[in-house]
């Protein structure tokens, strides 16, 4: 990949070189990717030669400047949008600029961080305290590392995320979210958030989870194996045991998406969300419901199931896709 990298930076691929580079690019994983920025960044020489002095000078004081708001995406989802569009001079400035940034986080204490992914990516954080966090798709958060490591370890969060907190006894570990607080020591759970849905869910693999309601102030503990929803009209909390409730939880990890007799608007809801289309049904029948799994990553496959399942022929137009019967 690094030959087909220089060559694309230099515009010099090929049509043939840059499908290649764009397979390369779309088979990697996001570790492999952040590795051949690494080593691009420290090894190789920037082609600067149309760029003068100034301008350079000008466009590193401007990335130092920039030390009260930082978006960090994922460094696959980066670098396929790089490939997408035309080389250019600046590109190797943006590269330079995109690595720099990101590798601005680790020193600075005074900076509000703000993690969020796109619609199809999924990133994973070490915070400062060394809590992991894995981040769905279309999901946000945020902190400040200055305080991270002290009274409380607190962040603000919307979306999907599975957290593995570092335990500390001392400093509890505080997720704001729009509707709920939650409070942990050392734990390891998966929790849903999203102010346009019905109930915000929690799902619980290890330790113990105090939840606040902001709507009602409920509070409950759970423990683990076990799930609460919260209802985000009424702040009312629901707590239950069961197994598969877990495992469908965290299945966005292992890049499936479960639906156990789930509504079937409901159903088309996520898989539009998932994927970033409009789902539309000649013939939709909101009473029906689906029970099966779909891949997040497949979007040929989720329409080949639906096909099937009731008995219709899907149609592509753009970002919509059209069912009508057979």
């Amino acid at each position: 990949m690094k030959k087909l990298q220089k060559k694309y930076i230099n515009d010099s691929l090929t049509e043939e070189e840059l499908e290649e580079l764009k397979k390369k690019v779309n088979s990697s994983t996001d570790e492999q990717l952040s590795s051949v920025f690494m080593d691009f960044w420290n090894n190789d020489d920037f082609c600067d030669a149309n760029i003068d002095k100034a301008t350079i000078e000008d466009i590193k004081k401007e990335i130092d400047n920039k030390t009260k708001r930082i978006l960090i995406k994922s460094p696959k989802a980066i670098f396929r949008r790089v490939v997408s569009i035309a080389a250019s001079i600046l590109l190797p400035i943006l590269i330079l600029s995109t690595v720099y940034l990101y590798n601005q986080n680790k020193v600075m204490t005074e900076a509000h961080v703000v993690i969020e992914t796109k619609a199809g990516e999924r990133v994973s954080i070490i915070l400062p305290d060394e809590t992991k966090v894995d981040l769905n798709e279309l999901s946000k958060m945020e902190y400040s590392p200055n305080s991270m490591n002290k009274d409380k370890r607190t962040v603000y969060f919307e979306g999907e995320g599975y957290f593995n907190v570092h335990k500390d006894l001392k400093h509890p570990f505080t997720i704001n979210t729009y509707n709920l607080t939650v409070t942990v020591l050392g734990t390891k759970f998966n929790l849903y958030t999203r102010s346009e849905d019905e109930n915000a869910v929690i799902a619980l693999d290890e330790g113990k989870v105090q939840l606040i309601s902001k709507t009602s102030d409920e509070t409950a503990i759970i423990t683990s194996g076990q799930m609460a929803t919260v209802n985000n009209k009424t702040g009312k909390i629901n707590i239950t045991s069961r197994e598969e409730s877990l495992y469908d939880a965290s299945a966005w990890k292992k890049g499936e998406l479960v639906f156990r007799n789930t509504p079937f608007n409901e159903m088309t809801n996520k898989l539009e969300k998932t994927f970033g289309i409009n789902i539309k049904f000649a013939e939709a029948n909101d009473s029906d419901r689906f029970t099966g799994i779909f891949s997040s990553d497949d979007l040929n496959e989720v329409i080949s199931i639906i096909e099937k399942t009731y008995h219709v022929k899907g149609r592509l137009n753009g970002r919509d896709i059209i069912f009508s019967k057979r």
